[in-house]
Protein backbone atom coordinates (compact mmCIF):
# COMPACT_ATOMS: atom_id res chain seq x y z
CA UNK A 1 0.00 0.00 0.00
CA UNK A 2 1.02 3.63 -0.31
CA UNK A 3 2.49 4.40 3.38
CA UNK A 4 1.95 8.28 2.08
CA UNK A 5 -1.25 10.49 1.20
CA UNK A 6 -1.14 11.09 -2.80
CA UNK A 7 -0.51 14.72 -1.99
CA UNK A 8 2.74 13.03 -0.45
CA UNK A 9 4.21 11.24 -2.97
CA UNK A 10 7.37 13.25 -3.44
CA UNK A 11 8.29 12.61 0.39
CA UNK A 12 11.10 9.18 0.23
CA UNK A 13 9.01 6.88 2.40
CA UNK A 14 11.31 4.96 5.56
CA UNK A 15 10.59 1.52 3.46
CA UNK A 16 11.18 2.23 0.03
CA UNK A 17 12.84 0.00 -1.75
CA UNK A 18 15.62 0.24 -4.60
CA UNK A 19 14.78 -1.05 -8.05
CA UNK A 20 17.05 -1.80 -11.02
CA UNK A 21 15.49 -0.52 -14.56
CA UNK A 22 16.83 -2.84 -17.30
CA UNK A 23 16.81 -2.87 -21.18
CA UNK A 24 18.53 -5.73 -22.99
CA UNK A 25 19.61 -5.83 -26.64
CA UNK A 26 16.11 -6.32 -27.86
CA UNK A 27 15.03 -2.93 -26.38
CA UNK A 28 12.63 -4.90 -24.14
CA UNK A 29 12.04 -2.99 -20.31
CA UNK A 30 11.92 -5.00 -16.73
CA UNK A 31 12.17 -3.90 -13.56
CA UNK A 32 13.83 -5.79 -10.95
CA UNK A 33 15.13 -5.65 -7.18
CA UNK A 34 18.27 -7.63 -8.44
CA UNK A 35 21.14 -6.46 -10.53
CA UNK A 36 20.55 -6.40 -14.24
CA UNK A 37 21.67 -9.34 -16.21
CA UNK A 38 25.48 -8.50 -18.13
CA UNK A 39 24.81 -6.82 -21.55
CA UNK A 40 21.60 -4.74 -20.11
CA UNK A 41 21.49 -1.26 -19.56
CA UNK A 42 20.41 -0.26 -16.03
CA UNK A 43 18.82 2.62 -14.03
CA UNK A 44 18.18 2.91 -10.40
CA UNK A 45 14.46 3.91 -9.79
CA UNK A 46 12.41 3.80 -6.34
CA UNK A 47 9.59 1.87 -5.33
CA UNK A 48 7.19 2.98 -2.28
CA UNK A 49 5.77 1.12 -0.25
CA UNK A 50 6.44 -2.60 2.26
CA UNK A 51 6.81 -4.42 -0.59
CA UNK A 52 10.18 -6.53 -1.61
CA UNK A 53 11.53 -8.66 -4.00
CA UNK A 54 9.37 -7.68 -6.99
CA UNK A 55 9.82 -7.73 -10.94
CA UNK A 56 7.50 -5.62 -12.70
CA UNK A 57 7.54 -5.32 -16.65
CA UNK A 58 6.92 -2.12 -17.75
CA UNK A 59 4.48 -3.18 -19.63
CA UNK A 60 2.42 -3.29 -16.76
CA UNK A 61 2.90 -0.34 -16.16
CA UNK A 62 1.23 1.70 -19.17
CA UNK A 63 -1.72 4.67 -19.61
CA UNK A 64 -4.84 3.61 -18.69
CA UNK A 65 -6.01 3.32 -22.15
CA UNK A 66 -3.24 1.75 -24.20
CA UNK A 67 -3.10 -2.25 -24.52
CA UNK A 68 -0.38 -4.45 -25.12
CA UNK A 69 -0.60 -6.24 -28.92
CA UNK A 70 -0.05 -9.84 -28.73
CA UNK A 71 -1.80 -13.36 -28.14
CA UNK A 72 -0.48 -14.69 -24.83
CA UNK A 73 1.70 -18.15 -25.36
CA UNK A 74 0.05 -21.00 -25.40
CA UNK A 75 0.86 -21.84 -21.61
CA UNK A 76 -0.52 -18.64 -20.57
CA UNK A 77 -3.78 -19.17 -22.37
CA UNK A 78 -3.85 -22.88 -20.62
CA UNK A 79 -3.00 -21.55 -17.27
CA UNK A 80 -5.30 -18.50 -17.53
CA UNK A 81 -8.15 -20.95 -18.70
CA UNK A 82 -7.90 -23.26 -15.91
CA UNK A 83 -8.08 -20.42 -13.58
CA UNK A 84 -11.31 -18.80 -14.96
CA UNK A 85 -12.47 -22.31 -15.41
CA UNK A 86 -12.53 -22.42 -11.52
CA UNK A 87 -13.38 -18.73 -10.61
CA UNK A 88 -16.51 -19.45 -12.14
CA UNK A 89 -17.49 -22.90 -10.69
CA UNK A 90 -16.73 -21.33 -7.00
CA UNK A 91 -17.92 -18.00 -7.69
CA UNK A 92 -21.49 -18.62 -7.10
CA UNK A 93 -20.72 -20.45 -3.45
CA UNK A 94 -18.25 -17.62 -2.35
CA UNK A 95 -20.20 -14.95 -3.42
CA UNK A 96 -23.68 -16.64 -1.75
CA UNK A 97 -21.35 -16.91 1.60
CA UNK A 98 -20.15 -14.06 1.25
CA UNK A 99 -23.41 -12.20 1.16
CA UNK A 100 -24.78 -13.94 3.85
CA UNK A 101 -21.52 -13.22 5.90
CA UNK A 102 -22.31 -9.30 5.49
CA UNK A 103 -26.04 -9.21 5.74
CA UNK A 104 -25.84 -11.12 8.98
CA UNK A 105 -23.03 -8.35 10.00
CA UNK A 106 -25.21 -5.56 9.16
CA UNK A 107 -28.26 -6.93 11.41
CA UNK A 108 -25.86 -7.34 14.13
CA UNK A 109 -24.28 -3.64 13.56
CA UNK A 110 -27.91 -2.19 13.21
CA UNK A 111 -29.05 -4.22 16.28
CA UNK A 112 -26.61 -3.30 18.90
CA UNK A 113 -26.21 0.72 17.49
CA UNK A 114 -30.64 1.13 18.05
CA UNK A 115 -29.84 -0.53 21.62
CA UNK A 116 -27.27 2.19 22.93
CA UNK A 117 -27.63 4.93 21.38
CA UNK A 118 -30.77 7.02 21.37
CA UNK A 119 -32.04 8.32 17.34
CA UNK A 120 -29.98 6.01 15.69
CA UNK A 121 -32.61 3.89 14.72
CA UNK A 122 -34.40 6.70 13.82
CA UNK A 123 -31.02 8.22 11.20
CA UNK A 124 -30.77 4.65 9.98
CA UNK A 125 -34.30 3.63 9.14
CA UNK A 126 -34.30 5.14 5.32
CA UNK A 127 -31.01 3.56 4.32
CA UNK A 128 -31.56 0.21 6.74
CA UNK A 129 -35.10 -0.36 5.09
CA UNK A 130 -33.43 -0.52 1.42
CA UNK A 131 -31.05 -2.83 3.22
CA UNK A 132 -33.99 -4.98 3.76
CA UNK A 133 -35.21 -5.15 0.99
CA UNK A 134 -32.55 -5.10 -1.12
CA UNK A 135 -31.66 -8.67 0.87
CA UNK A 136 -35.01 -9.99 1.70
CA UNK A 137 -34.20 -13.52 0.88
CA UNK A 138 -31.23 -13.63 3.35
CA UNK A 139 -32.62 -11.28 5.76
CA UNK A 140 -35.38 -13.87 6.11
CA UNK A 141 -33.03 -16.67 6.86
CA UNK A 142 -30.86 -15.45 9.15
CA UNK A 143 -33.78 -14.15 11.12
CA UNK A 144 -35.90 -17.72 11.38
CA UNK A 145 -32.77 -19.11 12.55
CA UNK A 146 -33.13 -21.45 15.70
CA UNK A 147 -29.94 -19.25 16.81
CA UNK A 148 -30.92 -16.50 16.43
CA UNK A 149 -32.70 -15.31 19.71
CA UNK A 150 -29.11 -16.53 21.28
CA UNK A 151 -27.34 -13.92 18.87
CA UNK A 152 -29.62 -11.37 20.38
CA UNK A 153 -28.95 -11.79 23.23
CA UNK A 154 -25.08 -11.73 22.61
CA UNK A 155 -25.36 -8.79 20.61
CA UNK A 156 -26.28 -7.08 24.03
CA UNK A 157 -23.98 -8.45 26.06
CA UNK A 158 -21.24 -7.41 23.92
CA UNK A 159 -22.85 -3.51 23.93
CA UNK A 160 -23.25 -3.32 27.24
CA UNK A 161 -19.75 -4.15 27.87
CA UNK A 162 -18.40 -1.61 24.78
CA UNK A 163 -21.25 1.01 26.84
CA UNK A 164 -19.21 0.30 29.84
CA UNK A 165 -16.45 2.08 29.29
CA UNK A 166 -16.49 5.61 28.18
CA UNK A 167 -13.57 5.76 26.17
CA UNK A 168 -14.87 2.78 24.37
CA UNK A 169 -18.69 4.29 24.27
CA UNK A 170 -17.30 7.36 22.23
CA UNK A 171 -15.41 4.29 19.69
CA UNK A 172 -18.48 2.62 19.56
CA UNK A 173 -20.46 5.80 18.95
CA UNK A 174 -18.16 6.36 15.73
CA UNK A 175 -18.50 3.03 14.54
CA UNK A 176 -21.95 3.47 14.35
CA UNK A 177 -21.87 6.23 12.56
CA UNK A 178 -19.23 5.27 10.33
CA UNK A 179 -21.36 2.18 9.63
CA UNK A 180 -24.19 3.96 8.61
CA UNK A 181 -22.25 6.07 6.05
CA UNK A 182 -20.92 2.46 4.21
CA UNK A 183 -24.39 1.22 4.68
CA UNK A 184 -25.98 4.67 2.42
CA UNK A 185 -22.54 3.36 0.23
CA UNK A 186 -23.44 0.40 -0.13
CA UNK A 187 -26.94 1.46 -1.24
CA UNK A 188 -25.93 3.97 -3.71
CA UNK A 189 -27.34 2.86 -7.18
CA UNK A 190 -24.42 1.92 -10.08
CA UNK A 191 -22.17 4.67 -10.83
CA UNK A 192 -20.88 4.19 -14.75
CA UNK A 193 -17.68 6.54 -13.60
CA UNK A 194 -17.24 3.27 -10.76
CA UNK A 195 -18.26 0.23 -12.97
CA UNK A 196 -14.27 -1.11 -12.53
CA UNK A 197 -11.18 0.22 -10.78
CA UNK A 198 -9.20 1.48 -13.61
CA UNK A 199 -12.46 3.56 -15.04
CA UNK A 200 -12.71 4.98 -11.52
CA UNK A 201 -9.49 5.91 -11.27
CA UNK A 202 -9.47 7.68 -14.79
CA UNK A 203 -12.43 9.91 -13.29
CA UNK A 204 -10.21 10.36 -10.32
CA UNK A 205 -7.37 12.05 -11.99
CA UNK A 206 -9.83 13.82 -14.20
CA UNK A 207 -11.89 15.41 -10.91
CA UNK A 208 -8.80 16.14 -9.79
CA UNK A 209 -7.35 17.46 -12.75
CA UNK A 210 -10.22 19.87 -13.07
CA UNK A 211 -9.21 21.01 -9.58
CA UNK A 212 -12.80 19.74 -8.44
CA UNK A 213 -12.50 17.79 -5.24
CA UNK A 214 -15.70 17.59 -4.65
CA UNK A 215 -16.24 15.39 -7.10
CA UNK A 216 -12.82 13.91 -6.52
CA UNK A 217 -13.43 12.66 -2.96
CA UNK A 218 -16.43 10.81 -4.35
CA UNK A 219 -14.25 8.47 -5.94
CA UNK A 220 -12.80 7.49 -2.53
CA UNK A 221 -13.76 5.26 0.35
CA UNK A 222 -12.10 4.04 3.84
CA UNK A 223 -8.71 5.37 4.34
CA UNK A 224 -8.71 6.87 1.44
CA UNK A 225 -11.46 9.11 2.29
CA UNK A 226 -10.34 9.93 5.36
CA UNK A 227 -6.76 10.95 3.99
CA UNK A 228 -6.86 12.53 1.07
CA UNK A 229 -10.79 13.93 2.05
CA UNK A 230 -9.10 16.38 4.44
CA UNK A 231 -5.95 17.10 2.29
CA UNK A 232 -7.42 17.96 -1.09
CA UNK A 233 -9.75 20.46 -0.17
CA UNK A 234 -6.78 22.42 1.09
CA UNK A 235 -4.27 22.09 -1.86
CA UNK A 236 -4.46 24.56 -4.58
CA UNK A 237 -6.20 23.80 -8.29
CA UNK A 238 -2.73 24.27 -9.86
CA UNK A 239 -1.51 21.62 -7.61
CA UNK A 240 -4.29 19.19 -8.31
CA UNK A 241 -3.74 19.47 -11.63
CA UNK A 242 0.24 18.38 -11.26
CA UNK A 243 -0.41 15.66 -9.11
CA UNK A 244 -2.48 14.09 -11.73
CA UNK A 245 -0.33 14.49 -14.63
CA UNK A 246 2.39 13.20 -12.51
CA UNK A 247 0.50 10.08 -12.75
CA UNK A 248 1.48 7.87 -15.73
CA UNK A 249 0.59 4.15 -15.07
CA UNK A 250 -1.57 2.29 -14.02
CA UNK A 251 -2.27 -1.98 -13.86
CA UNK A 252 -4.26 -4.41 -11.83
CA UNK A 253 -1.89 -6.75 -9.99
CA UNK A 254 -4.62 -8.73 -8.64
CA UNK A 255 -8.77 -9.02 -8.24
CA UNK A 256 -10.09 -10.71 -5.90
CA UNK A 257 -14.33 -10.37 -5.53
CA UNK A 258 -14.51 -7.17 -4.23
CA UNK A 259 -11.29 -5.96 -3.69
CA UNK A 260 -8.48 -5.25 -6.00
CA UNK A 261 -4.89 -4.18 -6.00
CA UNK A 262 -3.45 -2.04 -8.57
CA UNK A 263 0.32 -0.75 -9.64
CA UNK A 264 0.85 2.68 -10.11
CA UNK A 265 3.31 5.02 -11.86
CA UNK A 266 4.35 8.51 -11.36
CA UNK A 267 6.28 11.08 -12.66
CA UNK A 268 8.94 12.46 -9.68
CA UNK A 269 11.83 14.57 -9.96
CA UNK A 270 14.28 11.93 -9.08
CA UNK A 271 12.57 9.72 -11.78
CA UNK A 272 9.36 7.38 -12.13
CA UNK A 273 8.14 5.53 -8.89
CA UNK A 274 5.86 2.70 -8.42
CA UNK A 275 3.68 2.21 -6.11
CA UNK A 276 0.46 0.00 -5.12
CA UNK A 277 -2.97 1.09 -3.67
CA UNK A 278 -6.56 -0.80 -2.77
CA UNK A 279 -9.57 -0.65 -4.57
CA UNK A 280 -12.91 -1.45 -2.81
CA UNK A 281 -16.26 -2.37 -4.73
CA UNK A 282 -18.68 -0.66 -2.36
CA UNK A 283 -22.22 -1.76 -3.28
CA UNK A 284 -21.99 -1.48 -7.02
CA UNK A 285 -19.14 0.85 -7.29
CA UNK A 286 -15.44 0.68 -7.67
CA UNK A 287 -13.42 3.02 -5.29
CA UNK A 288 -9.84 3.68 -4.01
CA UNK A 289 -9.78 2.99 -0.38
CA UNK A 290 -6.71 2.40 0.69
CA UNK A 291 -3.82 4.25 0.03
Amino acid sequence: MFVVGLAGLAAASPVDAQLSKCTDAAGKVTYQQKPCEAGSAQKKITVEGSRKNITIDAAQLRPPNERVAGPPSPEEDASRKAWLAREVEEAPRRKAWKAEQTVGATLMFKMMCDLYFPGFATRAASEFDKFRRQHEVIVRKIESARDYPTTREEVKRLGALQNSDPVKAAQFRQNCDNGLVALAEANAPGDPRMQSPEVAWRGFLSAVREGNHTAAVQFLTGRALKSLGEALPKMSADAMRAMADSFVGFQVSHQFDDIAEVFVSRKTANGNRVGSMEFVKVGPNWKIGGL
